[in-house]
């Protein structure tokens, strides 16, 4: 009897086990799983999340999942290393259906989809053009093995089980695609990346557009936005490089995208609805006239960035926030200058009276400006101000400007001339280190902080060896015997100087000092200087020789990264310790034996345990002997 109950305990067992395996249902908080389908259940609607084609070719999205209406698909892209997993080849998808993410074409490799004037669409037996997913066209991004399969492996469905459909291929240069009248979805990123795409009609019935609709389509020059659309989110027309028009309706709510890359979009008006600019134009580089509306409240920084071309800013006349003089935009109340458009032909700008605030970016792609004075009345100004000016040689500051700091002239700037008024206090560390053309650094003489001897400059009490000016054509400089101390990037991108020479009252040189100074060649340092600052000679391709004095204890991190392979370094005895690629591939001409330098070695170790990477490896030549050390001598 005992027995008896135990086996029928056993058999029950089984049996919920082999309910379980063939139900396949599954249910823990809001996630859902049947079939090999993964939803995911909230209050009044539900998801689908995974589609891993478990239960077969054949898969049938349910409408309602527990009462809720099945409202958006997705695939997970935790299986995007796992494409074989996603075998469906029919997906029959029910009117409840809102969303579709663009990894359902990506992500389902197999798919089979009903054609249409040039389109994919997705459907069921009542609407099989319920979903439009791509155009014809449209490759997809990943290569997909052909999945081959054991029928045994699984039970398929008893409808036909289509033939796996031919890989989608590119299209001919032009190409055109009509949405079906009965498509009620539009699938996200539908139109991305298509190629030979010249065209598009969005009928009005779509009000809320999915995002990233156009997103790349590279040949796209006309966009027809129908009257009942009233949503545009994010991405929409971003990177549509050759996108030159846009018709928006009158129907237009809310519009969440931008134009970043379009770069043949040469002028536009947008709509009313717009409230902020993100980075509207940032790329723009045909763009030439824009207009702003009435109720735009906020334009970031970078809404007008790389704009070469951009010669007239327009805005509503009631808009309360900005306004535009002589086709700039401005604040208001005329106290803040926002964008200056840097297409202009002008060569000379001086910025209004009265103008307390230049805001980030404000002269960024004025490419023909070639002077700028700001007066007195300028206090306050944004980081990277004169980026990208490619013209521009001279600079005038101000008396309300105090301090210099940032990147105010950005990378590869092209000033030759900076001239600082009496109140300037404060210059910061590389601000000027990338002026790689300046010539001249001219202060005020009343100025009590900075003086200018020779076009470099000093502080006041010319103790300190501020900034070089990388363009002038010397191929050498004597540190004056007054420096003590020699700044952050004082040197950094004077590319035509060969030979540096200091006095022995230099006690302290900053980080980055002679980085990337291409023709560097000798550098005799203080005898007074007991650190090699970080990332001090990075760079320096043509570097054949430095000579560190003999008070040298600690060498930093990268302080000759990246110089010459020809490169020697003469180290004295007293060095205690070495960063982690203070050499990079340079010969080290070590004034004590192996058994010294080995102890040096270790003890940087002890201290940085990092201070090697695996590739990296110097030459040692000491008294006694040579010597490389590698990662492996860890």
């Amino acid at each position: 009897m005992k027995n008896s109950k135990i086996k029928l305990v056993i058999l029950i067992c089984i049996m919920l086990c082999a309910f379980a395996v063939v139900s396949c249902e599954y249910r823990h908080g809001n996630y859902y799983e049947k079939n090999g389908i993964e939803y995911r259940i909230y209050d009044d609607h539900c998801e689908v999340w995974n589609i891993q084609g478990i239960a077969g070719f054949w898969v049938e999205i349910p409408s309602h999942i527990e009462g809720k209406p099945v409202t958006s698909i997705r695939v997970d892209y935790r299986w995007i290393f796992f494409p074989d997993i996603i075998q469906a080849r029919t997906l029959i998808i029910p009117d409840t259906v809102e969303y579709i993410d663009a990894s359902v074409y990506s992500e389902c490799p197999h798919l089979n989809y009903n054609e249409y004037e040039g389109g994919l669409y997705l459907g069921n037996e009542e609407n099989p053009y319920y979903a439009f997913m791509r155009p014809k066209n449209v490759p997809r991004e990943e290569t997909v093995e052909t999945y081959s399969y054991n029928p045994n492996d699984m039970d398929l469905p008893e409808k036909e089980t289509p033939a796996l459909p031919p890989y989608p291929q590119y299209g001919p240069n032009s190409y055109s695609c009509e949405i079906h009248p009965d498509t009620v979805v539009l699938a996200e990123a539908a139109f991305a990346s298509c190629e030979g795409l010249k065209s598009i009609t969005i009928p009005g019935r779509f009000e809320v557009l999915p995002e990233y609709l156009f997103a790349g389509s590279k040949d796209l020059e006309t966009v027809v936005l129908e009257e009942g659309i009233k949503v545009i989110p994010q991405g929409v027309f971003v990177d549509c490089a050759s996108l030159k028009k846009v018709e928006f309706p009158d129907s237009l709510e809310t519009f969440r995208s931008s134009f970043s890359g379009c770069t043949s979009l040469d002028s536009i008006e947008l709509p009313d609805c717009i409230e902020y600019f993100d980075d509207m134009f940032l790329g723009c580089e045909s763009l030439k006239t824009v207009y702003i509306g009435k109720n735009v409240g906020l334009i970031s920084d970078i809404a007008f960035s790389e704009c070469p071309l951009l010669e007239s800013i327009n805005v509503s006349e009631e808009n309360p926030y900005f306004t535009s003089i002589n086709g700039d935009l401005y604040s208001k109340d005329g106290t803040a200058l926002i964008k200056y458009a840097g297409g202009k032909k002008d060569t000379f700008f001086s910025v209004p009276e009265g103008i307390t605030t230049i805001m980030y970016l404000a002269f960024d792609s004025a490419v023909h400006l070639v002077e700028v004075v700001i007066p007195d009345s300028v206090v306050k100004y944004g980081y990277d101000m004169f980026e990208s000016c490619s013209s521009l040689e001279t600079v005038t500051l101000g008396r309300g400007i105090t301090e210099i700091t940032g990147r105010m002239f950005g990378y590869g700037s092209l000033l030759k001339t900076l001239n600082v008024s009496d109140t300037i206090s404060s210059i910061g560390a590389g601000t000027l280190s990338y002026c790689e053309k300046l010539e001249a650094i001219n202060v005020d003489e009343n100025n009590p902080y900075y003086v200018s001897i020779n076009g470099n400059l000093f502080s006041k009490d010319e103790t300190v060896f501020v900034r070089y000016c990388a363009g002038k054509a010397d191929t050498s400089f004597d540190v004056p015997e007054s420096v003590v101390r020699i700044g952050v990037s004082a040197f950094s991108n004077s590319d035509n100087l060969v030979t540096v020479t200091m006095s022995d009252n230099v006690t302290s040189i900053g980080s980055y000092a002679f980085r990337d100074c291409d023709s560097l060649k000798n550098v005799k340092l203080s005898e007074g200087v007991t650190i090699i600052s970080s990332n001090m000679f990075y760079g320096c391709q043509s570097l054949e020789e430095v000579v560190l004095g003999k008070k040298v204890t600690s060498i930093e991190k990268n302080a000759f990264d990246c110089t010459g392979f020809n490169t020697k370094v003469y180290v004295p005895k007293t060095v205690q310790y070495i960063a982690r690629e203070s050499y990079g591939y340079v010969d080290i001409m070590y004034e004590g034996t192996i058994a010294e330098w080995m102890k040096v070695h270790e003890r940087s170790l002890e201290k940085d345990e990092r201070y090697m990477q695996e590739y990296d490896f110097y030459n040692v030549y000491c008294v006694d002997g040579d010597i490389t050390i590698r990662y492996d001598d860890k």
